[in-house]
């Protein structure tokens, strides 16, 4: 019995000891501030709502003689009547989404004091025009400013050495912003659709600009990159139309996909030496891109890496480089001849010498390639109809041996027969003489004669689709090339 009631007494002490705890650190009132104890030792306290409606607010430094220390996360989320605030020095930490949506807010002055700020917390302030951060801040969360559709300026103090995601993401008004030397990553997002920013000076100490970092900064006209950046991530530039030039430092050791897509004014690129691979899209649709010095040490150029670059003329590739994706340079027009090193080893459908129109691919007739004979260059060019050039002077190039000029008449014309099923002229029937047919049936090439009556393989008077099946089937043994009979 005695130790019943020694254990119904021990519970009743813990209950009260517990009810007494509670109540000295649950929320309680101060005015229209709520808060709540964050040490009793310490006396201090954070601010955890506020229940009022001005329009000036003046956040106390102490509450019943507890320091305010912290503004708790969503304390002052979607306060719209609030138009100017006044946070105390005692201040050091504002928490995530504390001010979110506060859309009166025009200006604010964080005190020194304030070391950290959490995610979103002036997210959506679409008055805010101008902040002045602490010069002790040490960290900023992600979109800790997106959506401030009024905001112009912005310094980062030197504490900051990450930016976060999304920081000024959507800060249509933002035309100025000033990183700190010692920053290291621009996060991802972090300037997506600042479209009145004009000039960004990247730091030295900046390693990696991340994903869409600057995408559609539709006014950025120039960005300046120094030595020390390792890596660009993917889309990070994509829709800067007014960015006219870039140079990057040989530091640069990685470009993402589409990296710079869609910049519409962007006439030259210099690369840095030791990027290994261009990505896919990398470059598309620069519609004033004119000369690309690509890297030396370059080893594969990603599918659709320059698709339509329209005045794109020059393009200088070294030995090294094993693989040219699908479609990496379809619908330049103004690429009239490349030079391909002897490493290559693929070349992708479609890269070189072609032009797109709707679904539908159209070879040029002024295209060539210049190359050592056999090679990926020379089978491209083959396979594609395309003029071959070889570079070490062989008697293909036309130029180097009249003898072997096509437009020169012999002196004493013999006209070769006609072989069914050899499109091409070369001798033999192949894959390349059937998708010669195909292309003439989709009005993609145009055959003369001679060709036209070797593609009518089943003597129907007329270029079908049944005309390169048919060659295809001589191709794989089952129709007899003489004979032209199945067997």
């Amino acid at each position: 019995m005695k130790k019943v009631v020694s254990l119904l007494l021990a519970f009743a002490a813990v209950s009260v000891l517990s009810s007494v705890y509670a109540l000295n650190i649950s929320a309680e009132k101060y005015g229209n501030f709520e808060y709540e104890v964050l040490s009793l030792s310490d006396k201090t306290c954070k601010i955890t709502g506020y229940t009022g409606n001005e329009e000036t607010l003046d956040i106390p430094q102490s509450i019943n003689g507890l320091t305010v220390t912290a503004l708790d996360d969503y304390s002052f989320q979607d306060y719209s009547d609030l138009k100017e605030i006044n946070i105390p020095n005692t201040v050091t930490d504002i928490g995530s989404y504390a001010f979110w949506g506060c859309s009166g807010i025009t200006d604010i002055t964080i005190p020194d004091g304030v070391t950290s700020i959490g995610e979103e917390a002036f997210g959506y302030c679409y008055s805010l025009s101008n902040i002045l951060l602490p010069k002790n801040l040490q960290a900023i969360g992600n979109s800790t400013f997106s959506s401030c559709v009024s905001l112009e300026n912005i310094i980062l103090p030197d504490g900051i050495t990450e930016t976060g995601d999304r920081l000024f993401e959507n800060c249509t008004a933002l035309e100025s912003v000033e990183l700190p030397d010692g920053i290291g990553a621009i996060g991802e997002y972090c300037f997506k659709n600042c479209g009145a920013l004009k000039s960004v000076n990247i730091p030295q100490s900046v390693t990696a600009i991340g994903d869409f970092a600057f995408y559609n900064c539709t006014s950025l006209s120039g960005i300046n990159i120094v030595s020390g950046l390792n890596s660009i991530g993917k889309s990070s530039f994509c829709y800067c139309g007014e960015l006219k030039s870039i140079s990057l430092p040989e530091s640069v050791e990685k470009l993402g996909q589409s990296a710079f897509e869609s910049c519409a004014s962007l006439d030259f690129i210099k690369l840095s030496d030791n990027i290994n691979t261009i990505p896919d899209r990398c470059f598309a649709n620069c519609g004033s891109l004119k000369e690309a010095a690509m890297p030396k040490n370059l080893k594969s150029i990603g599918e659709y890496a320059f698709y339509n670059c329209p005045l794109l003329e020059s393009v200088t590739l070294f030995d090294g480089i094993t693989d040219i994706g699908s479609g990496a340079f379809l619908n330049c027009p103004s690429l009239k001849e490349i030079t391909l090193p002897d490493s290559l080893k693929n070349i992708g459908a479609n890269a070189f010498g072609y032009s797109k129109d709707g679904e539908a691919f159209k070879a040029s007739d002024e295209f060539s390639l210049r190359s050592s004979s056999g090679g990926a260059a020379q089978s491209y060019a083959e396979e594609n109809g395309f003029n071959f050039v070889d570079k070490n002077g062989s008697d293909q190039d036309p130029d180097q041996n009249p003898d072997q000029n096509p437009d020169k008449e012999p002196e004493n014309p013999v006209k070769p027969k006609v072989k069914k099923g050899d499109v091409n002229g070369d001798g033999k029937i192949t894959v390349t003489d059937a998708k010669w047919v195909l292309q003439s049936v989709c009005n993609l090439r145009q055959l003369n004669d001679e060709q036209i009556k070797a593609a009518k393989v089943n003597s129907d008077s007329k270029i079908t689709v049944a005309d390169a099946k048919w060659i295809l089937q001589i191709v794989v043994g089952l129709r007899d090339e003489n004979t032209l009979l199945l067997k």
